[in-house]
């Protein structure tokens, strides 16, 4: 009779104990996802950002164009296609970096997100590397640009301001981004891990 009781007993504990590590499993989960998504959501937003700053710098340049009192000079329409290139590549980049954002979905396999994050660092990676050389381009042509226009000392420190600024806005702009895509990659590990388990 105590022997019964004591498998009874035994059963129940075992029971619970069970219900416990299920829990304390879908608890770590959904705070996981819950981190991930303000990561993915972080992203998206700084990418949502990107493509109005690009879309309403257009009118600008447009209005530069026809505006402008220098704009029948080499320099002027070499500094303004350059940045309407720029403005085109950014509204690309910006497509694909949503289009991988938003297949991103944590009820789906580990390895499908993992294979989305992946393409979005790299990516992003690449465009670090072509952010040096865009700053460059940029520099250049505003260079020649002022240098054609016989610009002031003011104009001179404003440029080389906005180009200060241009660096490190790039710089932070890539630490943040790098911060939440590790923390996507350091939660799918953690959703892999439990997974295995």
């Amino acid at each position: 009779m105590e022997l019964d009781e004591l498998k009874n007993l035994w059963t129940s504990l075992d029971e619970r104990l069970s219900k416990q590590e299920k829990m304390k499993e879908s608890i770590i989960k959904e705070m996981i996802y819950s981190k991930s998504n303000k990561s993915v959501s972080r992203l998206l937003n700084y990418d949502v950002f990107s493509v109005t700053l690009s879309v309403l710098a257009i009118p600008v340049l447009v209005w530069l164009c026809y505006t402008s009192p220098w704009n029948k000079l080499l320099s002027t329409k070499l500094f303004l296609g350059t940045m309407f290139v720029l403005i085109a590549i950014t509204l690309i980049l910006e497509w694909i970096h949503i289009k991988y954002l938003m297949k991103i979905d944590f009820a789906k396999p580990v390895s499908h997100n993992s294979l989305y994050i992946n393409k979005y660092n790299e990516l992003i990676k690449k465009e670090k590397i072509a952010s040096i050389f865009i700053i460059a381009i940029c520099s250049f042509f505003g260079i020649y640009l002022y240098a054609s226009l016989h610009a002031n000392i003011i104009w001179w420190s404003f440029l080389i301001c906005m180009l200060i600024v241009s660096i490190g806005l790039t710089y932070f702009t890539c630490k943040k981004i790098y911060k939440n895509i590790a923390s996507i990659q350091q939660s799918l590990e953690e959703l892999k891990e439990l997974e295995e388990e």
